[in-house]
């Protein structure tokens, strides 16, 4: 019998071999377990080569494992979080960095910029009714020069972008033509894409090509 094939058997019988405290290595075998004579010959014959494979090493605390502790301490008095900690702490032993090389230093971060698209000019098709607030219905013909509102979330005025996102989401689940944010007659609406036109439209020099930004009732400068 092999080595291979009694550490096998070992194994399927469900017994272990460990170190022992003289060095060597003990068989562990679970109670009512039966051992054939051949195995246990077979492992006494190559106890010094077992003992080696299941030697424990003798690790003995130096600076390093002092540094990483320092570390540690820091990282907490710096309020980073344990998982963070135990991360550079790992990242300093496996890369051999001294834990006194690491500091944490607290830079204020400047918001990303917001930039704001500018409308698209467009042109109603048909004559489209409106409600304006102290104005009630009134119509716009077609031809009137509009814009196409890239992004609704910059509309300012909370209360108009909240009416124009509801009238966009009920004519969605009407089934009806897709609509869209549109700046027309000094106000945000939301219109039917078969009611206007991106052909011929231009926009005049020195139109407000974003008047949405502003609140409701409020003048440029």
């Amino acid at each position: 019998m092999t080595l291979a094939e009694a550490i096998s058997t070992v194994a399927v019988a469900g017994c272990r071999l460990v170190p022992d405290h003289t060095g060597g290595v003990s068989l562990v075998v679970p109670d009512g377990t039966t051992i054939p004579r051949a195995v246990l010959e077979v492992l006494r014959a190559h106890r010094e080569q077992l003992a080696a494979a299941h030697a424990t090493p003798t690790v003995t605390p130096g600076p390093a494992a002092a540094a990483a502790g320092d570390l540690r301490e820091y990282l907490r008095e710096k309020g980073i979080a344990e998982a963070a900690a135990d991360l550079v702490v790992h990242a300093t032993r496996v890369f051999n960095v001294p834990g006194q090389a690491i500091t944490i230093e607290h830079a204020e971060l400047e918001p990303e910029p917001v930039f704001f698209e500018p409308g698209v000019p467009i042109l109603t098709t048909i004559d489209t009714e409106w409600h304006a607030p102290g104005r009630g219905y009134f119509t716009v013909p077609a031809g009137t020069l509009g814009l196409a509102i890239p992004q609704r979330w910059a509309i300012a005025d909370a209360d108009a972008r909240h009416e124009v996102e509801a009238a966009i989401d009920h004519a969605k689940q009407q089934h009806k033509p897709v609509h869209v944010a549109v700046w027309l007659a000094d106000g945000v609406r939301a219109l039917d894409l078969t009611a206007f036109t991106f052909e011929g439209a231009v926009a005049p020099s020195g139109l407000d090509l974003m008047p949405w930004r502003l609140p409701r009732g409020a003048a440029a400068a």
